[in-house]
């Protein structure tokens, strides 16, 4: 059997449970191999470091990095525009 990585809440529901891309390939994770696991990130900015997030049972599944700053940017908007209308 091929290694697997990501994570489960054990219960199969649909938004419960997330592989890596390469998860049961062989020789996926290897160093060189399509989804080496130090050469990618999941969650975090420095390769070879994987952060799943879970709240009270509920599991945050992994959100792209361009849609972290598109999110952040939309605060930051909303913020100054709730400064300059006060």
């Amino acid at each position: 059997n091929s290694a697997r990585a990501g994570y489960s809440n054990g219960t199969g529901n649909a938004g419960t449970f997330f592989e890596l891309a390469g998860s049961a390939i062989n020789g996926a994770f290897l160093d060189g191999g399509p989804n080496a696991l130090i050469s990618n990130s999941l969650n975090s900015n420095i390769n070879g470091r994987y952060i799943f997030e879970a709240r009270n049972g509920i599991i945050a599944p992994p959100m792209p990095e361009p849609a972290i700053l598109a999110l952040f940017a939309v605060g930051l908007a909303s913020i100054g525009y709730r400064r300059k209308k006060a």
